[in-house]
């Protein structure tokens, strides 16, 4: 049904220098209809670039085919947040080595009322994991959120849960309250985590 169509999207923070730290791949959520208007917003629209930015920060694992000129912020909502071997946002926060992740990611909207700056920081992220972590499994009061920036790759298969390294630590029941991170894709708070990002790549 995706074929010819982005998918699934990369979606990153942005720090207050603007590098671009990947925090999770979406694909869920978006309607045939949105489909076809990204694939016009960045394809038809010229807004695909030869070669990532100097400022975006992913990793092998998760290059995409394509690559996006950052500016939208969208909202996203996940059940919680996991430290990452494979994603950048706020590495060497709270692990020395590894990122955070938004776990089974979803589309909510295109905030339009946020530019790429206003997306959500590694450093709220890493608070946001933290307060997750410390906290009791019981439904987290909902929050504000401002997103990360985000290459959009096609995946192998169709599965947008971001894998856990064994061992790492995350809230069970009602996940965490999240910022919005910076992408073409954002996140919106709530019981679950939430944040809002901006799109930098994608595949077809």
């Amino acid at each position: 049904r995706k074929a010819g169509w982005f998918s699934p999207y990369l979606l990153a923070c942005v720090t207050p220098d603007g590098e671009m730290q990947s925090v999770c791949k979406v694909m869920s959520g978006f309607t045939d209809e949105q489909y076809r208007e990204f694939l016009a917003f960045y394809k038809d629209g010229g807004r695909i670039i030869p070669q990532p930015k100097s400022f975006y920060d992913v990793t092998d694992d998760l290059i995409p085919s394509v690559w996006f000129e950052p500016c939208q912020v969208w909202e996203i909502r996940g059940a919680d947040l996991t430290i990452s071997p494979k994603h950048s946002a706020a590495r060497g926060l709270v692990d020395p080595t590894k990122g955070i992740s938004l776990r089974f990611p979803r589309f909510i909207q295109v905030r339009q009322d946020k530019a790429i700056e206003d997306a959500t920081t590694p450093d709220y992220i890493a608070r946001l994991f933290e307060r997750q972590v410390t906290r009791q499994p019981a439904a987290a009061p909902a929050a504000p959120a401002a997103g990360p920036a985000a290459a959009a790759a096609r995946a192998d298969n169709d599965d947008d849960e971001e894998s856990d390294e064994p061992g790492s630590p995350r809230q069970g029941g009602g996940g965490a309250d999240a910022d919005k991170y910076a992408q073409p894709a954002g996140m919106a708070a709530s019981s679950s985590s939430a944040a809002a990002a901006a799109a930098a790549g994608g595949t077809i």
